[in-house]
């Protein structure tokens, strides 16, 4: 059971990064968010075959109260690829540019065993990057809803429910002195138990009455919290006005 003062200090915490990212109301009542995926590179999307087997996918649509994110002319011009979390799990589908749709369901479990280690197709990228931006956007304004973990003046440790895809059940967010999130603590389980993130965000915008960083760089995270100066996985943000 978490200590009463755990649960003080996260209240404390979650209120004031709400507060700092613009809101609870402006995040349930905001439009879709549209933007941009710009600059993906690292070792880890090249080993996993972009440029090769995969194009990075760029311009998307967030969903967010609607736990949708729409990948835009992707894999191939006209077409649309959505990563979204039903009551059951996270479901892939594809719109071609015909309008035909196949539906995928019950996507994670094809990263499931000798599966993390092979060469992603498209729609595995269109997944990956879809349930991470749908867990970005929706932090801090979720955390209340989460079980708690642990939390100190600092951070807080949530822990999410097996129906919601996202990198792992436990994460820990870390705030600065304003209550912006600046670091995103995770396992990547998709890419397997070694793959253990400190994920640092910067450069904040207003997006919609929401605060909103573009800037983002993965490092590993070692034993105990700390990180190696190596950097794993770096992507940028853009972001256009958002539309009904």
């Amino acid at each position: 059971m978490v200590e009463r003062t755990a649960n003080v200090a996260a209240q404390r915490l979650i209120a004031r990064a709400c507060r700092a990212h613009g809101g609870i109301d402006a995040w349930e009542s905001t439009q879709p968010i549209r933007g941009q995926l710009d600059g993906l590179r690292g070792p880890i999307p090249w080993f996993k075959g972009l440029g090769r087997t995969f194009a990075p996918p760029q311009a998307f649509t967030a969903h967010c109260v609607d736990r949708r994110v729409e990948w835009h002319d992707y894999p191939v011009v006209g077409a649309k690829t959505i990563f979204r979390i039903e009551s059951d799990g996270a479901e892939m589908s594809t719109i071609g540019a015909s309008g035909d749709e196949v539906r995928c369901p019950g996507y994670r479990k094809r990263f499931e065993g000798l599966a993390k280690w092979r060469f992603w197709q498209p729609q595995d990228a269109a997944y990956f990057f879809g349930y991470a931006l749908l867990t970005y956007f929706s932090v801090p304004f979720i955390l209340n809803r989460l079980e708690l973990v642990r939390a100190d003046e600092s951070s807080v440790t949530v822990a999410f429910p097996a129906t919601f895809d996202t990198h792992c059940r436990v994460q820990r967010f870390w705030c600065d002195e304003t209550g912006l999130i600046v670091r995103h603590d995770y396992d990547a389980n998709v890419l397997g138990s070694t793959f253990r993130g400190a994920h640092f965000t910067s450069n904040f915008t207003d997006v919609a009455g929401l605060r909103l960083a573009t800037r983002r760089r993965v490092y590993p995270r070692l034993p105990g919290g700390h990180h190696v100066p190596l950097l794993v996985l770096a992507g940028d943000l853009s972001f256009c006005s958002s539309e009904a």
